[in-house]
């Protein structure tokens, strides 16, 4: 199981916790949700012909799940992640930018998940964009592909018609 989490602190002095995790540590920490006391977000990324990761609910539990695959190019039929694909991740965290505790998970939890979670970080103003490059980067092997269409995503003031 791999997991790192990281302190930021936001431009008004609130501490976050960012945990970035493969899909078996997600799954382990919440198979017992009961224990979550305070507001935590979990953003679940799965690839489109798996499964959705096993996480039980709770009142205090926000989860978005996201299909993807690990591409930053076509490969023999799979597609890189799209717009499209990210079309919830905005409204999804604007609607829980009061949280401090972000998780987020893919299958090994060393490359799509860094990036969403940089992405997010970011365009929330959760520390310095360098000091979280430089964690994920650090720590990981962010996708880039997947980094800069999370960005793109949270950026889109209104999506187009798919």
């Amino acid at each position: 199981m791999k997991e790192l989490n990281f302190k930021l602190i936001d431009a008004e002095g609130k501490t976050h916790i960012v945990h970035i995790c493969d899909q078996s540590f997600a799954e382990a920490y919440f198979s017992d949700c009961r224990s979550i006391d305070a507001p935590t977000v979990l953003i679940s990324i799965t690839c489109p012909d798996d499964p959705d990761a096993r996480i039980l609910g709770a009142e205090n539990l926000h989860v978005l799940r996201l299909r993807m695959y690990d591409l930053d190019t076509s490969i023999k039929g799979k597609e890189p992640v799209t717009l499209n694909d990210l079309k919830d991740l905005k409204g999804f965290v604007d609607e829980n930018n009061d949280v401090t505790d972000l998780f987020v998970h893919c299958g090994a939890g060393t490359s799509r998940s860094p990036a969403v979670a940089w992405a997010v970080c970011e365009y929330l103003h959760w520390g310095e964009p360098r000091e979280i490059g430089t964690i994920v980067n650090d720590s990981f092997v962010p996708n880039r592909h997947v980094y800069r269409t999370c960005l793109q995503a949270l950026s889109a003031a209104n999506w187009p018609e798919f």
